[in-house]
């Protein structure tokens, strides 16, 4: 059954978000075979993995988060919480970390990679934390099989990668990074 089918079977309101229903989602790939198993399999790696996927998800992001925050809502004992208010955005930063500074979202890919791993858990506070919690840090094999993961299957990824060799080449040279969307019905 199409999804106008559906639509005419279903009492389902649409939207603009979907065009009313006229966009077909892609059938999503099967994950890569290493990191379903370190979403799936039940080992002690996997576990140390969800545990901290969180922590994970944070190191390798591109971007940072940002909005009018409001977190005078935090009362109590309760989880952290926060409110955005207005327009949230996505900031990307400077390609490259300003002199003696640590690299941090996407500058990860392409800076100082001979000690990326080192540099992810850094940019978290994970190494050098005084932390007595064992989620503090990611076992750095982790870190490992999801960034050969990422450089692998994730095409954002490999183009980083290839801006990070042209930096290596040519490291005088102004280098810009254009990543344009096919705008389409999505």
């Amino acid at each position: 059954m199409n999804l106008l089918e559906v639509k005419k079977t279903e009492n389902v309101n649409y939207s603009l978000c979907c065009a009313y229903g006229k966009v077909e989602l892609p059938e999503l790939n099967n994950a890569p075979p290493s990191y379903e198993n370190l979403y799936r399999s039940g080992d002690s790696k996997s576990k140390h993995f969800m545990k901290n996927i969180r922590r994970c998800n944070s190191m390798f992001s591109f971007t940072s988060m940002g909005g009018k925050i409001d977190s005078s809502i935090n009362r109590g004992n309760a989880p952290y919480t926060f409110r955005l208010s207005g327009q949230n955005y996505h900031s990307i930063g400077s390609l490259l970390p300003e002199h003696g500074s640590k690299p941090k979202f996407s500058q990860l890919y392409i800076y100082d990679t001979d000690n990326e791993i080192e540099n992810r858990q850094t940019c978290l506070g994970g190494e050098n934390q005084q932390s007595t919690s064992n989620s503090s840090v990611v076992d750095n094999d982790i870190i490992q099989d999801l960034k050969l993961m990422l450089d692998s299957n994730n095409v954002l990824v490999q183009s980083y990668r290839i801006l990070r060799d042209c930096f290596h080449e040519n490291p005088h040279v102004d280098i810009k990074l254009r990543i344009i969307g096919r705008r389409e019905q999505d």
